[in-house]
């Protein structure tokens, strides 16, 4: 995986799932709002089909499949959010 190189990984401990996140320092655990996370791919239930796309609230985000994960990205830098899931595959 390539993640950005100031991204760090994020304390879930205290997350009622366990997920595996990496993001940019300061942001918020337990929420996949920025950063990249990988979900189990057997129980990963998408809103909407691979790839990346605006959101509503204007940020970007996507999941690609690999292997056993389903890994979801999302940020306000397009080319960021498509170069971690291009690294994922």
């Amino acid at each position: 995986m390539d993640v950005p190189e100031a991204w760090e990984q994020t304390d879930m401990s205290a997350c009622s799932f366990n997920i595996h996140q990496w993001a940019p320092p300061g942001a918020p655990a337990c929420s996949p709002q920025s950063g990249v996370v990988f979900y189990g791919s057997a129980t990963f239930d998408p809103a909407h089909g691979p790839g990346v796309r605006e959101t509503s609230s204007g940020t970007w985000a996507g999941y690609v499949y690999a292997g056993a994960f389903a890994v979801y990205a999302t940020g306000t830098d397009r080319d960021i959010v498509q170069r971690v899931l291009d690294s994922a595959t």
